[in-house]
């Protein structure tokens, strides 16, 4: 596996053979991609509302459709303006969905095929730390911490994360669990972004002239 995980401030990580082979801190650097390389783009998770629906028995088309029902019913936003996506279920069923606004995802990805890159995943960077047997990880990618539990993963808050944390214990990550966390950025068992209106075309023009009719 090789692939380009790139965050939102432009800071890069280039795997190869599930190994961290080299890193930057401008997109301009990395590019252009290699041969069979993947891009993953990662958004710091903070226009995003990340939580955990028990959806079992259900196939992932089925899961989408619910996540959007469920979401729609509880925001306070036209739901016709919002991105939601259905991750992988884990073993009991459960799956992380991501809300966000698709003005947000829009202007993103118009971002970054400005600057040459046209991802095959989009992630949000809360979703990469790993679940811990008990309370909250935290850990630090790029430009913030961001912290994840059971029910939920956020980019911490000085006001709202003890709130949310309540007490928990909160387990805070080394550099080789983060690493093994950006790694697994490239495996497909993250919610990603890139579905429904915004998934991948074949060519980077043609991407480029859809999202600015989106926008």
């Amino acid at each position: 596996m090789r692939a380009l995980v790139v965050f939102e401030s432009g800071r890069w990580v280039r795997v190869a053979e599930r190994e961290i082979a080299a890193r930057g801190d401008d997109l301009a650097d990395a590019l252009p991609l290699g041969e069979d390389e993947l891009a993953v783009a990662v958004l710091s998770g903070r226009d995003a509302t990340i939580r955990t629906f028990a959806l079992p028995d259900m196939s992932d088309v089925q899961a989408q459709a619910v996540a959007r029902a469920n979401v729609a019913m509880d925001s306070l936003s036209p739901a016709t303006g919002l991105h939601v996506v259905a991750g992988p279920a884990d073993e009991g069923g459960r799956r992380a969905v991501v809300v966000i606004e698709a003005a947000r995802v829009t202007e993103v990805l118009l971002d970054l095929a400005e600057k040459g890159l046209d991802p095959d995943r989009l992630l949000v960077e809360p979703l990469l730390l790993p679940l811990v047997d008990e309370g909250f990880s935290r850990a630090t990618f790029d430009a913030a911490p961001v912290v994840r539990g059971v029910e939920a993963a956020f980019v911490e808050d000085p006001v709202l994360s003890p709130l949310i944390v309540d007490g928990a214990p909160v387990t805070e990550l080394g550099r080789e669990d983060i690493e093994a966390a950006v790694i697994r950025a490239a495996d497909g068992s993250i919610a990603d972004l890139r579905q429904g209106a915004f998934a991948k075309r074949r060519r980077l023009s043609v991407e480029v002239s859809r999202l600015k009719k989106l926008a």
